[in-house]
């Protein structure tokens, strides 16, 4: 999904009144996406720099492409902010992956959903426009239907 700020013209305008030098500071700001780039960037590099079970790995990228139905998210970033949270919720709960693999559908279920929060969190806290709240809402609920329907055994 790619959104426009309500204000492009506005922004032309300004990029127009400011002298040449400080036209290309007006570029660093990137309007047209939906999260801070620096924090996409930063993320995308650690993630890219781990190396996962493939098993892991699978569970992770197919929540993920749910997730980027919704939101124009770099893929590795998302990925990273991901596993990022389920090691969040492991440690919070002092609990291994294999732990967590052989509780209870219902244990196992819950704890996706929690991660999931705790994902969404990481993404909320690095919105450009806090407005969109509601689009990652949805993509967290479709991702966890999906776990749901495709991945929960």
């Amino acid at each position: 999904l790619i959104k426009y700020p309500k204000n492009i013209f506005l922004l032309h305008a300004v990029y127009f009144i400011l002298p040449p030098v400080e036209r290309l500071k007006f570029y660093e700001i990137d309007i047209f996406t939906m999260f801070q780039t620096t924090a996409i960037e930063k993320e995308a590099k650690d993630f890219s720099q781990l190396e996962l079970h493939p098993k892991h790995r699978g569970m992770v990228e197919q929540v993920a492409r749910v997730v980027e139905k919704y939101v124009d998210i770099d893929h590795l970033a998302l990925m990273g902010f991901a596993w990022k949270s389920i090691k969040d919720w492991q440690i919070q709960h002092q609990m291994t992956a294999l732990e967590v693999s052989m509780r209870s559908k219902q244990e196992r279920d819950q704890a996706t959903k929690e991660m999931l929060e705790i994902c969404k969190g990481y993404l909320v806290r690095i919105l450009q426009n806090p407005e969109d709240i509601n689009i990652l809402e949805k993509a967290m609920e479709d991702a966890y239907n999906y776990y749901l329907e495709f991945i929960s055994k």
